[in-house]
């Protein structure tokens, strides 16, 4: 069988690589599977196509990858709360509680900026 550019087009509507998984349809349940498959998501593909900034399924995946992705100001979030809980858990270790207690206020006061710079996203 032998797919057309627009048949391609289709099956990377809705799959990332089209060849490998044509080949492996073709391979294991025939040409009927491949042809159901363009055929099922032809009205679907010409409708999405025609709207502004369309991607297929591989561009697609990617953009959703890149948006799960931390942000420079989570990281530093993540590493300033560390931080925080080994500086409070080393003063829970040496037992000063004065220290501990002032020590907790400017944690909670870094948390709750945290806090906001993670939200901002």
């Amino acid at each position: 069988m032998e797919l057309t550019q627009e048949d391609k087009a289709i099956l990377a509507h809705v799959v990332v690589d089209p060849d490998d998984w044509a080949a492996h349809a073709l391979a294991t349940v025939g040409e009927s599977a491949v042809t159901a498959k363009i055929e099922r998501w032809r009205p679907v593909y010409k409708m999405e196509k025609v709207k502004p900034g369309y991607k297929n399924r591989a561009e697609r995946d990617l953009e959703e990858e890149d948006s799960l992705k931390p942000t420079v100001e989570q990281i530093m979030a993540q590493e300033k709360i560390k931080k925080a809980k080994d500086d409070l858990l080393a003063l829970i270790a040496a037992q000063d509680a004065d220290k501990a207690k002032v020590k907790i206020e400017d944690i909670l006061n870094r948390l709750y900026q945290i806090e906001i710079l993670i939200n901002v996203r």
